[in-house]
């Protein structure tokens, strides 16, 4: 199978939700987590758009998460490596939805 077909960029960066990785043009990479990689992909598909953590809760809610709201932990924990490696990167948390923005 070939997943460059699934990679989301991300300013200069890639995303891989596959292999739960993002990507920096210089070769410098991150592993997340399955629930960082998860919130990643629900932002990420939609730059710039809030995603209002309803939304999150029904998909979080799937997979087995407890509702007792982990968004706040696990968005501090992905600002981590996205800073490392899309500095123009910046997760955004405005009236209960978050929004993933690419600074120019």
């Amino acid at each position: 199978m070939d997943t460059r077909e699934y990679l989301i960029p991300i300013g200069s960066a890639v995303f891989d939700p596959i292999h739960r990785t993002i990507r920096a043009p210089d070769g410098r990479w991150e592993k997340l987590t399955a629930l960082e990689a998860e919130l990643l992909f629900l932002l990420a598909v939609q730059i710039g758009s809030r995603v209002a953590r309803d939304e999150l809760a029904k998909t979080w809610g799937h997979l087995g998460i407890s509702p007792s709201n982990p968004y706040r932990k696990t968005v501090g924990r992905l600002r981590k490596p996205l800073s490392r490696i899309v500095p123009e990167a910046e997760i955004v948390c405005e009236n209960q939805a978050y929004t993933l923005r690419i600074r120019s």
